[in-house]
């Protein structure tokens, strides 16, 4: 699968790039994320493995895939991992805003330390963050 995931990174959409690019390199709050990750038999858009946050940005191929999502997600969150959607027409028209939103459900999710690093407290986990 390893092959593919790389012919994906090389096939992005301008939303996964404009994504990319705000988020590439912990620019980020520092936090680090990976590109067409590996996760179990799914490909996910990023994935940001020290929050265990996956990170998808549902396009025009998303559209009659609905079964296959809803597997995904579950298959993910059986794994105790997040997964936050962002609809692709959002990253190309208000990228500045979707990105807040993402601070935001982080923040609440995680919190924030004194020194600016993210916190895991399960006790403040909210499934999803469908947007």
């Amino acid at each position: 699968m390893k092959p593919f995931s790389k012919k994906l990174r090389n096939e992005s959409t301008l939303s996964e790039v404009l994504f990319w690019n705000r988020v590439k390199r912990g620019q980020f709050y520092n936090i680090d994320f990976d590109r067409q990750q590996n996760i179990g038999p799914y490909i996910v858009d990023f994935y940001a493995k020290q929050l265990g946050v996956v990170i998808e940005i549902d396009g025009y191929s998303h559209a009659h895939k609905g079964e296959y999502d809803s597997a995904r997600t579950a298959y993910l969150e059986s794994l105790d991992l997040y997964v936050y959607s962002i609809r692709d027409v959002k990253i190309r028209k208000r990228l500045n805003e979707e990105m807040m939103k993402l601070a935001e459900f982080i923040i609440m999710n995680f919190g924030i330390s004194s020194d600016g690093n993210w916190l895991h407290d399960d006790s403040l986990r909210a499934r999803g963050g469908e947007l």
